[in-house]
């Protein structure tokens, strides 16, 4: 039979809905009638023995009650060694005691609590006191059982738990080994395959220039001209597509290296790339030029991946714009900035697609039957390179009119 603090953690029910077990030990026959019928009508299960060995016997043999109510001066063994033989045992030493004495000295009181009593009541005992006393250690009895359950429960949990973070974190740590492995392999592809790439596109344009110079220039027609140019510019493009698919995943890995250096803004950077945009920007009738009103043109960045932050730039200008203009102005807004603004004629951006222009491999026109070439990189990789040389990347537009990026540097030297 389970004791009543067990029933109830098991049960889950109320305190007044299972009867608290009581063993009541006294040697005189009225006294255990008169206890025993004041705590049935209470709502107990009253067990009873008119000795101390019965009293032992009884709790040793049978599973043990929820308190006991122990005559002190009994024949044979006292109340005082029953308690102290029951306090020896681990299975009955936490059973509550609670003493029924017509003792009054102080000394005896004192006694009944060294040997482990919780309480004691008086002779003649009153029904209303000795049905409070039980009720509140019944009560105490039930508070401690339910913390301890409590507790082996929280445990429970707190042993699951830590078997669960140990079991994820070895399978983070599995799946981070196996991620850093698939990086490398990814990087070691993708070099491979731009080196497969890259090596054969650069023997077709050098064989392409030498042709093209060996030429007489009576032999130069139009056609010939325009089929160079379209090979060239052709192979140029894979070569820029596949840099830009490793940069990308460089950036991605967080293993591109950037080296700040002092760079001529114009001389290093912007005049190279509009010389080299020039050709292609003539072919279409567009006007390309440099407007610089700087005073102080030196910076402190890395210079690739700002040439390259400019090259995708300018490369989206001379793409989208069909008629007009692309202006390259240098200007230093205060002492401590320098801003160069690119700006174009173009066919500009609409505004729905603004907030996905620099998500990685995203373009407005997109499809099998887009209208331009690209790889839904260039301003997604130029962000990042932006933020990575401190760089406020800041671009305007309005669709059909026109297109301006803006470049503010820090000049901190």
């Amino acid at each position: 039979m389970l004791t009543y603090a067990e029933r109830q953690e098991m049960d889950e029910m109320s305190f007044e809905s299972i009867k608290p077990r009581i063993l009541v030990v006294d040697d005189n026959p009225k006294n255990l009638q008169y206890a025993t019928k004041i705590l049935i009508e209470a709502g107990y299960d009253v067990s009873v023995a008119q000795n101390g060995t019965n009293a032992i016997n009884y709790i040793l043999k049978s599973n043990p009650p929820d308190l006991i109510l122990l005559d002190v001066m009994m024949p044979g063994i006292s109340g005082y060694e029953v308690c102290e033989k029951l306090k020896s045992f681990d299975a009955t030493k936490d059973i509550p005691i609670i003493f029924l004495t017509a003792k009054s000295e102080t000394e005896d009181i004192v006694k009944g609590f060294e040997l482990g009593g919780v309480d004691y009541i008086s002779k003649p005992f009153q029904p209303k006191e000795i049905l409070v006393r039980i009720k509140t250690h019944i009560e105490l009895i039930r508070t401690k059982k339910q913390l301890e359950y409590k507790n082996r429960i929280l445990d429970n949990f707190n042993k699951n738990l830590v078997e669960q973070v140990q079991k994820r974190t070895s399978e983070l740590s599995s799946a981070k080994s196996d991620i850093e492995k698939f990086k490398g392999i990814k990087s070691e592809f993708l070099a491979q395959i731009s080196h497969e790439i890259r090596t054969p596109i650069n023997v077709i344009m050098n064989y392409l220039n030498i042709i093209q110079m060996d030429k007489d220039t009576d032999d130069k027609v139009k056609e010939d001209n325009e089929l160079y140019f379209a090979i060239n510019s052709a192979s140029r493009r894979l070569i820029r597509t596949i840099e830009m698919i490793v940069t990308m995943s460089e950036l991605q890995q967080n293993i591109y290296i950037i080296e700040k250096k002092p760079v001529l803004i114009c001389r290093d950077i912007l005049e190279p790339l509009v010389e080299s945009y020039s050709r292609e920007a003539q072919r279409k009738g567009i006007i390309i030029e440099i407007e610089n009103n700087a005073f102080i043109q030196n910076i402190s960045a890395d210079k690739d991946s700002i040439m390259q932050v400019v090259d995708n730039i300018l490369d989206n200008a001379v793409k989208y714009t069909k008629t007009g203009s692309i202006r390259v102005i240098i200007q230093n807004d205060t002492e401590d900035t320098l801003n160069i603004s690119i700006k174009d004629t173009g066919i500009g951006i609409a505004d729905k697609y603004l907030e996905n222009i620099f998500k990685p491999f995203t373009q407005e026109d997109e499809g099998y039957s887009r209208r331009f070439e690209g790889n839904g990189l260039g301003l997604a990789i130029s962000k990042r390179f932006c933020d990575l040389n401190d760089v406020e990347f800041n671009i305007e537009t309005k669709k059909n009119v026109g297109t301006t990026v803006s470049l503010k540097f820090k000049l901190d030297f």
